[in-house]
Parts: structure tokens; C-alpha cells; sequence
């Protein structure tokens, strides 16, 4: 529900006469704010706020936070606290194929590794002769760069060769490449990716060879939040194992004290 229709989750649920659980930020501060203002919206549409969850709860402030919230609800509104999840940097990584998607781009090598995520991310456009740490062997690093850059992806599947030959098989650099340009790479760079089991991605920008799409790709990349994929099956069973674990199911299905029905505000665990 949203502006769009001229309603918001409020309107509804008081029309409905249904409960709320709100998920909120799992912040302090800003958070409790958020949550006082839309425990007024929901009052002043006749709607009752049945419980709250707190979502992305960081790791070394969990206890703090559970523990605040937790006597805080209590106190001011008589609201129980059904849950607190914490961040977990692991699910909120952006796969390369939600980069693909985003980017409107295509795989051309190694789609068998489409939902890989990376632990560093690194934008090439300086020459070999400038800086020689843009052949580094990196582990799990995604690199954006030209079509053209050959050098970069020659190297790339050289520390990828190196590494699989020193561990006999049992080691992979776990790397990540998205090319940006006009033309995709020539076939013979294409074949060698696909061999190396190098799962790439071509952007195609600009009626020329240029930089100026690579930083229009990075742009986009930096603001992008990953959502779940039906197919991420590894994301989206460590999801559900956290969320099992952080949140009060028992609590949350007691029947409302007045009767009725509950509505579920699962806005901001879906996002991640």
C-alpha cells in the first residue's frame, strides 16, 4: 500500500481492524522516533500495534539495544518486543547477478556462479604501467573495467590458474568481473573466462571505448541494495535461519488480546 493509491498501511489496517507489527531499524535514537511517529499514525487511524521487530541490529550493540527496547516498549506503550535481528554483512551483499540486473547486463562467462558475492570491489581504468597492484592476486574481489582491458583479465585468470595449481584443486580466488563498453570482448577472452570458471558480466555503454561508462556503472553499484532472488537459495536459507532464531514466532502468534486478525509490516526484512 502506498501514496500512489492515496492510503498508507494505517488507513488499511484500521479499516480492516487489524494488528500491527512494525519492523523498524534496529537503531537508537532516529529509530524510537520513527517508531513513535508511526505508532501515532496508527492510533489516529484506529489500528493497534500488536509488537515490533527490530531488523539490521549492529552485532556489538545487540545486547544493548534488545535490552533498551525491550524495558522501553514495555514502559511507554505496554508493546512487546518480538524480535531483534542482526546485521549481517554476509545477506546484505549485493550478488554479481543483482548487479547484472541492475546494470541491464548480460553473462558471458561463468553463469553457474551468478549469485557470488565479493569482499572488495575495485575500479580499473589506470595502465599496467601506472600501477602494477591492478594485477595483484585478490581474494573475492570483484573488479570493474574495460572490454578492452585484456591485460586486466589475463592476469586475473593467471592468479586464478596459480592458486587452483598451488592447492591442487581445492582453492578458488573466488573472483568476480564486470565489463563495461561498446563491444563485448573477443571471443578468444570470452572462451578463456568460461574455462576459468570466472563468472562475467558485460555492460554494454557509450558508442566508444570510454571511461566515462565505468564510472556511470560504479555509481549505480554503490547505491544499489541487494533484494532476495528466489533462485539464492544459499541467501535465502541463511535469511530464514536468522530470522528463526532472532524473532519470538511463539509470542507473535498468540491471539490479539481484543480478538481479530494481524497484519505483518515485513517491509524491511524483504529488502535485504
Amino acid at each position: 500500500v502506498g501514496s500512489i493509491a492515496n492510503l498508507n498501511n494505517a488507513q488499511v489496517a484500521g479499516a480492516l481492524g487489524l494488528e500491527v507489527v512494525i519492523i523498524a531499524p534496529g537503531g537508537l535514537g532516529v529509530s524510537f522516533d520513527q517508531l513513535a511517529l508511526n505508532k501515532a499514525l496508527l492510533e489516529k487511524h484506529g489500528a493497534r500495534l500488536r509488537g515490533v521487530i527490530l531488523n539490521k541490529v549492529e552485532p556489538d550493540k545487540y545486547d544493548m539495544v534488545k535490552d533498551y527496547y525491550g524495558r522501553q516498549l514495555q514502559a511507554l506503550w505496554g508493546t512487546p518486543l518480538l524480535g531483534c535481528v542482526p546485521y549481517q554483512d554476509v545477506i546484505s551483499r549485493p550478488s554479481l547477478n543483482g548487479f547484472k540486473n541492475l546494470l541491464s547486463g548480460e553473462f558471458i562467462a561463468a553463469e553457474e556462479h551468478a549469485f557470488r558475492t565479493f569482499d572488495s570491489t575495485r575500479l580499473i581504468v589506470s595502465s599496467g604501467e601506472e600501477d602494477r597492484t591492478i594485477y595483484n592476486k585478490v581474494q573475492g574481489q570483484l573488479v570493474i573495467t574495460l572490454a578492452t582491458r585484456d591485460d586486466v583479465v589475463e592476469s586475473m585468470l593467471r592468479n586464478q590458474r596459480q592458486v587452483e595449481e598451488e592447492s591442487k584443486g581445492t582453492q578458488d580466488l573466488r573472483q568476480g568481473l564486470v565489463l563495461v563498453g561498446h563491444n563485448p570482448p573477443a571471443r578468444s577472452i570470452v572462451d578463456a573466462l568460461r574455462e576459468g570458471g570466472i563468472p562475467t558480466v558485460f555492460v554494454k555503454k557509450g558508442e566508444s571505448e570510454e571511461t566515462t561508462g565505468m564510472f556511470e556503472v560504479m555509481k549505480a553499484m554503490t547505491a544499489f541494495t541487494q533484494k532476495h532472488d528466489h533462485d539464492d537459495e544459499d541467501r535465502l536459507n541463511e535469511t530464514m535461519d536468522l530470522i528463526e532464531r532472532n524473532i519470538d514466532f511463539e509470542l507473535l502468534s498468540k491471539a490479539p488480546p481484543f480478538g481479530g486478525q494481524m497484519a505483518i509490516r515485513l517491509g524491511e526484512l524483504v529488502r535485504w
